[in-house]
């Protein structure tokens, strides 16, 4: 009689979720606006609840419009929120706006944008495994599982002060942008280094309404707090730029200013540890009839979390008025379209738009929506996800004739090895197997045959089958007679 033995074995594949919501804001200005220039917008997640089997994500939207007022260039800030209802647990979330537009309206302007909401989560199955059991000959196959600390949560606050030397009247418009450069796991804590892209556009005390542009890369290194971390696991993590403010003190009399920068980044990560597993991928008895049934388990293992970063240059769409000389830009944004696979990763394709200002040659102002085709490529090890994309070192200049943009798309990612496992999840005994009559029996093997394949098809021990046939070399050529001896009494 058998018993066989069994364990239980957790499968897990990624869950992908995407939709798109509708954020709008009334536009209030200060001052009466001739001319609108350019609407941007900006999502991030502030806050996330688990529910019992979804995950809620509050959202806000960050509008900067800029507009042309009697006095030059001024800006208006607005904000709204929203909420996504995610439909798993302790799912990944990350948002971004796009489409930002300013609407006019009987009282004025009104920004609207779309929030792409993205998330992943990861979807567990329970399965039993044979693992062992007595009259039962198994032969054992190992198989790695990724067994993950839980995710954590934090906020760190970078601060930078540096001078101008030039007065400021006005910060038009600014961003940050945080790019993970490593992420390792410590002791009891997730390890993220990287740097902030700090940009700022803005408007100096002088007769001809000239915009600046001012950038500084700030790097950090932040622990995040994790019990389950050891230094020889591995570690993945998001970092996103939560709030940005700014203190700028301006002394006329020196022509100088002084900019202080707070940036809040929240980071979120997880350690995760490898781990090993026996179970039966074959089994047969030597006594007993046995009926075998078989499953198939999803199982992701992580295989490391990466970066990159490429200069891209081009001509971008737009005509350029006539007499026009370009002032500056606003709205630098960048809009994945697609991702594909080649054989070393995936290519990136997508958009990059901006809105562009020109002085004219009445010496009047007018703004272009302008927009380049990129294509950027990715390597990496097995399936690549949860890639984000980040603008810096944007410029826009005229070129033959021709909008030419120059920039610099920073890559984030993480990628996993998807694969199926296959395990014996039930044997049932159907019978007691008939004795063989034979004392000797001679089996003829076929080319490549190891001895678990010989002793599984003659119902034997594999140490009966050395014992009787001295100098057997795995895997057999096919030429070998195996001899089995059974002692009749």
């Amino acid at each position: 009689m058998i018993k066989p033995e069994y364990g239980k074995v957790y499968g897990t594949e990624r869950v992908p979720y995407e939709v798109k919501l509708s954020a709008e804001s009334a536009i209030t200005t200060e001052e009466d606006v001739k001319k609108p220039i350019s609407l941007s917008a900006t999502a991030f997640i502030f806050g996330t609840e688990n529910k019992e089997t979804t995950t809620i994500a509050k959202i806000k939207v960050a509008f900067c419009f800029i507009y042309l007022a009697e006095e030059g260039f001024r800006k208006a800030d607005l904000t709204t929120e929203l909420t996504a209802e995610i439909p798993f647990r302790d799912a990944q979330v990350k948002v971004c706006a796009e489409d930002a537009r300013a609407v006019s309206s009987a009282e004025g302007y009104v920004a609207k944008c779309a929030v792409r909401v993205t998330a992943e989560g990861i979807r567990k199955t329970e399965d039993n495994a044979l693992t062992g059991g007595d009259n039962l000959k198994i032969r054992e196959t190992n198989v790695e599982f990724d067994s993950p600390s839980g995710i954590t949560y934090d906020t760190f606050v970078i601060t930078d002060e540096f001078e101008l030397g030039y007065g400021i009247k006005e910060v038009l418009c600014y961003g940050a942008t945080a790019c993970l450069k490593n992420v390792t796991s410590g002791v009891s804590c997730i390890i993220f280094e990287g740097e902030v892209n700090l940009l700022l556009k803005t408007l100096p005390f002088s007769d001809n309404n000239d915009i600046l542009k001012e950038r500084r890369t700030i790097p950090f290194r932040f622990e995040l707090e994790n019990s389950g971390s050891l230094p020889d696991m591995r570690a993945k993590g998001d970092c996103e730029p939560l709030r940005v403010s700014f203190k700028v003190f301006t002394d006329e009399g020196k022509g100088k200013s002084t900019v202080n920068a707070e940036i809040t980044l929240a980071f979120s990560g997880e350690s995760i540890e490898t781990t090993t597993m026996n179970l039966a991928d074959d089994v047969y008895s030597v006594s007993s009839e046995i009926d075998v049934s078989r499953s198939e388990i999803p199982v992701l293992l992580f295989a490391g979390q990466g970066s990159a970063s490429e200069n891209l240059s081009g001509a971008a769409s737009g005509e350029i008025p006539e007499g026009g000389k370009i002032v500056s830009s606003f709205g630098e944004k960048i809009t994945v379209l697609g991702t594909t696979k080649n054989h070393n990763g995936v290519t990136v394709t997508g958009l990059i738009r901006a809105d562009v200002v020109f002085r004219n040659s009445d010496n009047g102002t007018s703004s272009v929506n302008a927009e380049m085709p990129f294509s950027i490529d990715i390597t990496g090890e097995g399936e690549i996800t949860g890639i984000k994309l980040d603008l810096t070192d944007f410029d826009a200049s005229e070129r033959n004739g021709s909008i030419y943009f120059t920039c610099t798309v920073k890559a984030v990612y993480k990628s996993f090895i998807v694969k199926k496992v296959t395990v014996i999840d039930s044997v049932n005994e159907t019978g007691i197997r008939k004795a063989e009559e034979s004392a000797i029996s001679v089996y003829v093997p076929a080319k490549g045959d190891t001895l678990w394949d010989i002793s599984k098809q003659l119902r034997v021990g594999e140490e009966e089958i050395l014992k009787c046939n001295e100098g057997l070399e795995f895997p057999l050529r096919g030429d070998e007679r195996i001899v089995i001896y059974r002692q009749k009494i």
